[in-house]
């Protein structure tokens, strides 16, 4: 089939890497403008563009999707389909409806659970033991169209944001691929959503990083895996030498010990050591085993405890 492949973020490129290497035809690859990016604010292309550049497709940036002139211009493709990959704009009906297959969009959850920006990283923060992906037809609402297929997925312990997000883009990549066999031959069957059973993953947010002690243990053990590489879970440690906090950020850790009952208030840290920062929690212990200072790289928690000094007695706080 003919396709236009909308896709922004780093996400969408093992699904057009895979459409690039199938039977069927990328004509146009339509990804958001260029954008100003890092400390310099210089204008920076998308991940999508890069990669499209390079395998020499054509490239449509439009401000507004659903302007007179994308209408025009995506006229002009005369496809069979639209496939959408994290591409960051609401595709009206105007839009979705230009193609005699209409437009389908790549999601990473098992819909209808975990609508929404940030299905990975809620995922793992609701401690979820198993998710997915899903391919869906576009209609008005988000995430809520009827579903083309799906495919689960196990969650590891050692999982995190990033190496869960790499496994479903993977994955979401082969079963999009075969979607769109399976809608050329026929073979495809629309099945309405549950909408009774919808969750929602709603975008993250900077606050959103701030550890709340008084958790149980596995439950600030799943905020830090599922708040990478943005906005990442943080804490402000005080130790007994120094008058200002720190700013820590937290990149990995395990549970430790029930330390409930050992009278130390939730934040304090029950011991430093190579092997990481133990910190008493509402309920059970963390174990820090990877953590990045403000402005700095970031360290295991044998370096940090050795740069740091950190020592029983310290504590992390909400400021």
């Amino acid at each position: 089939m003919n396709i236009v492949f909308f896709g922004t973020s780093s996400c969408a490129l093992s699904s057009m890497e895979a459409i690039a290497g199938s039977k069927h035809k990328i004509l146009l690859v339509v990804t958001q403008p260029d954008r100003p990016s890092g400390r310099c604010l210089k204008n920076t292309c998308t991940a999508v563009k890069k990669i499209a550049g390079s395998i020499n497709y054509p490239v449509f940036q439009p401000d507004d999707i659903n302007s007179l002139e994308s209408l025009t211009e995506l006229k002009k493709c005369n496809a069979d389909i639209f496939v959408v990959v994290s591409y960051g704009q609401i595709l009206k009906k105007s839009i979705r409806e230009l193609p005699g297959h209409g437009a389908v969009n790549l999601h990473f959850s098992l819909l209808p659970k975990y609508r929404g920006s940030s299905p990975v990283n809620f995922a793992l923060i609701n401690g979820e033991k198993q998710t997915g992906v899903t391919i869906f037809q576009l209609d008005k609402g988000v995430d809520t169209g009827p579903v083309l297929s799906s495919a689960a997925m196990d969650i590891s312990p050692e999982d995190d944001a990033c190496t869960l997000f790499d496994k479903l883009c993977s994955a979401g990549a082969e079963l999009l691929v075969k979607t769109l066999d399976d809608i050329e031959a026929g073979r495809a069957r629309l099945t309405g959503q549950e909408h009774a059973q919808a969750t929602h993953a709603r975008m993250l947010a900077k606050q959103d990083g701030l550890v709340d002690w008084a958790s149980k243990a596995v439950d600030i053990h799943n905020r830090i895996r599922g708040l990478l590489p943005w906005p990442k879970a943080y804490s402000f440690l005080r130790m007994e030498d120094k008058s200002e906090p720190l700013r820590v950020n937290f990149i990995s850790s395990r549970i430790g010990h029930d330390n409930t009952q050992s009278g130390m208030k939730p934040g304090s840290v029950i011991s430093a050591d190579k092997d990481g920062i133990a910190v008493q929690c509402g309920h059970g212990s963390l174990v820090i085993k990877k953590l990045q200072p403000e402005n700095r790289p970031e360290m295991d928690a044998g370096a940090f405890v050795n740069g740091y000094k950190i020592k029983k007695g310290g504590s992390f706080g909400k400021e």
